[in-house]
């Protein structure tokens, strides 16, 4: 179906003989496996033990996930792995060294060839045999038209649920009803004012929240409005162009998760088999107003869903291209931005530069309003993550929508950048020690507020966008006009950084300062914090310790905390025992696993435009030179044991390092100058 799409416009505009010329390579282009639309490509061979192989090749990926089905007690289960270039042969070995059978399909998204592929899943599988395919996901339900009514919170208003199915993965009108479904709440506006929507695998779920008294009726209306879509005046060619452009980039962007983006294709395959892997990959790119009326009329009216009254006590009733271009707006802010005119996608990833929140769930939460206040926006992103490490907000859309987006980016900030406030800390040993630490970096000064955090002059923007030139113009247009705060902020003044802070209960926490020399290559700095964490897990246990890398300007820093059970001394007591093991040499036998799992990860937060668009947020904020993917993964790769054990143990001796602590005290130890 996706073959047709691409070849059916083009082809009632040209000549007759030139016609058949496009059929012919139509036919050649299926013959061979691979389906191409716009920015992805789609291959399918069979393996010569008879494994489907499929693999969706996408622009800007430097990494690539593999995944497939398997039986669980007859159930569907889906595996997966993710690796950069040099580790996909060896992790899908790994991944079926043990394997007695072949899975039916395996589906590969990223930056793997089709030959690269072939040789690293024929070697991993071998001549093993084909299991049977598993069982798909269970029927959906069939009860359609009753309403389930139940009990809601007191004193609230009536929430109103309406589960629509989707026509099945493989139907050709699966995208046109998606289409049409994500246009419904600006449709039904005037009759269903503050109607949202969103959509799951099989089904797509309207919420509203309406007075008590009149639920039903609401209901009523909903379910004729929606049956009517179809049919809808308002409904034109640019509303269903817009939409369609924002679905095609949500699914681009949600296929560059690594590896979930395989394992949701591994889903489709199994409940609708390659057709409906093609409707997912290229059904958006031919979808139009008459397709999406048709399928309003022939599927809507026919499907009124199931639907859920929460209802109040009360009233119930019963590659290889150039780095970024980096710039500092007259206002403070940061920007590097990456031209890239053939990406599928233009991202912005916006950061603070530095915050007094060591741990980044305060910066995060912060962030997440952000993310709120922009989903609220009549010209919203279609697709929007927060990240927790390093918090930052990622936006994705259209190659076109920069502008668009960032306008949406940039009201969202003044909405929040009023807000000052400040947003207080969880009271915990790890957040005291590391408030203690933030203070002695220089960087815990000022109140952690909406307003200071997302101020211009401490914000950093990296961007993938197809042409500079016109981002450039829309970020002095839009974020350069944005002021730095002129609210007034908490500040502590007066006396030294303290040290150590009493709290009470039964753990505690240590975080430990590591000045890093300026000029220190990051691929080293990485492996040495790698083994850091490894090694103290091996100590403390895994979830008590973790090895951060604050952003301080001017300097280099690792920060290594430690949270366990006893007294301050106590903690502190087991870690000096072990720091001499924490810095020792490192042999290649323990540095060869690690340096394979950091060169997988750089390499998947690195790949597709996303990947590309933190990176450049991180120059933005740290400065750095530019590196390809594959550069930082042969790079990690090849690392030496020697210049890794030479960075751990240059680290100052343990009685020379400055050290934040928190949890049950002497007060004695309160008054101590330095630890």
């Amino acid at each position: 179906m996706g073959e047709k799409l691409l070849f059916s416009q083009g082809s009632q505009r040209i000549l007759g003989a030139l016609r058949t010329a496009l059929q012919l390579a139509a036919v050649l282009l299926m013959a061979c496996g691979a389906v191409t639309a716009g920015a992805q490509v789609l291959h399918v061979e069979t393996l010569p033990n008879g494994t489907e192989l499929m693999l969706v090749a996408q622009p800007e990926a430097t990494a690539t996930a593999v995944a497939w089905p398997e039986r669980s007690g007859g159930e569907l289960e889906v595996r997966s792995i993710a690796s950069g270039e040099l580790g996909l042969a060896s992790d899908l070995t790994s991944a079926f060294k043990d394997a007695t059978e072949a899975p039916p399909v395996l589906i590969a998204v990223g930056a793997a060839t089709p030959d690269e592929l072939r040789g690293a899943a024929s070697g991993a599988l071998g001549s093993l045999p084909v299991a049977p395919l598993p069982s798909g996901p269970a029927p959906g339900r069939t009860d359609e038209g009753g309403t389930e009514r139940r009990l809601g919170t007191p004193g609230s208003q009536a929430n109103l649920r309406l589960v629509l199915p989707l026509p099945p993965l493989e139907d050709g009108r699966r995208t046109a009803v998606e289409i049409l479904l994500e246009l419904a709440p600006g449709l039904l506006a005037n009759d269903l004012p503050g109607l949202r929507s969103t959509e799951g695998t099989d089904t797509a779920t309207f919420e509203i929240q309406v007075d008590p008294a009149g639920a039903d009726l609401y209901l009523e209306r909903l379910r004729r409005r929606l049956a009517q879509l179809g049919d809808d005046t308002r409904l034109d060619a640019a509303m269903v162009e817009r939409a369609r452009r924002h679905l095609d980039v949500r699914r681009m962007a949600g296929l560059e998760e690594l590896p979930t983006g395989a394992e949701r294709l591994v889903r489709i395959w199994a409940g609708g088999g390659d057709r409906a892997i093609r409707q997912y990959l290229f059904g958006a790119s031919g979808a139009d107003l008459a397709g999406v009326r048709e399928a309003g009329r022939t599927w809507m009216p026919r499907h009124p869903g199931w639907a859920t009254i929460l209802l109040p006590p009360q009233s119930l009733n019963p590659r290889f291209a150039g780095g970024p271009e980096t710039e500092l707006l007259d206002n403070g802010l940061s920007v590097a931005l990456l031209e890239r005119p053939a990406t599928p996608l233009a991202v912005l990833d916006l950061r603070p530069v530095t915050s007094s929140d060591l741990a980044g769930d305060r910066t995060a939460t912060v962030l997440a309003r952000l993310a709120g206040a922009l989903r609220q926006a009549d010209n919203a992103p279609p697709w929007i993550r927060v990240l927790a490490d390093p918090p930052s907000l990622l936006v994705a859309t259209a190659p076109d929508g920069f502008s668009e987006a960032l306008e949406a980016v940039t009201n969202a900030l003044e909405e929040l950048r009023q807000d000052t406030a400040p947003v207080t800390s969880s009271r915990d040993p790890r957040h005291a020690a590391l408030g203690l630490a933030a203070a002695l970096l220089g960087v815990g000064d000022t109140a952690l507020t909406p307003a200071a955090l997302l101020a211009p002059d401490n914000l950093a923007l990296g961007a993938v966008v197809p042409d500079v030139e016109r981002a450039q113009e829309a970020l002095h247009k839009l974020l350069d006009t944005v002021q730095g705060s002129t609210g007034t902020v908490a500040v502590n003044v007066g006396g030294s950084p303290r040290h150590a802070v009493a709290l009470p209960g039964t753990r505690s926490a240590v975080a430990v300062l590591l000045p890093v020399a300026a000029g220190t290559d990051d691929v080293d700095l990485g492996l040495a914090a790698e083994v850091l964490r490894t090694r103290l897990a091996a100590v403390f246990g895994k979830g008590a310790t973790s090895v951060l890398r604050p952003a301080v300007p001017g300097r280099t820093v690792l920060v290594v905390v430690v949270e366990a059970d006893g007294t301050v001394g106590a903690v502190e007591s087991r870690l000096k025992e072990s720091w001499p093991n924490l810095v020792a040499e490192v042999g290649d036998e323990e540095l060869a696993p690690l340096r394979h799992r950091l060169a997988a990860e750089l390499a998947i937060h690195a790949s597709g435009s996303t990947g590309a668009a933190l990176r450049c947020a991180a120059i933005a904020a740290q400065g750095g030179s530019w590196r390809r993917p594959e550069e930082l993964e042969s790079l990690t790769m090849a690392a030496e044991p020697k210049a890794v054990s030479a960075l751990l143990g240059g680290f100052a001796p343990w009685d020379d390092l400055e050290r934040a602590v928190a949890g049950p005290l002497p007060v004695e130890d309160l008054a101590l100058p330095k630890r």
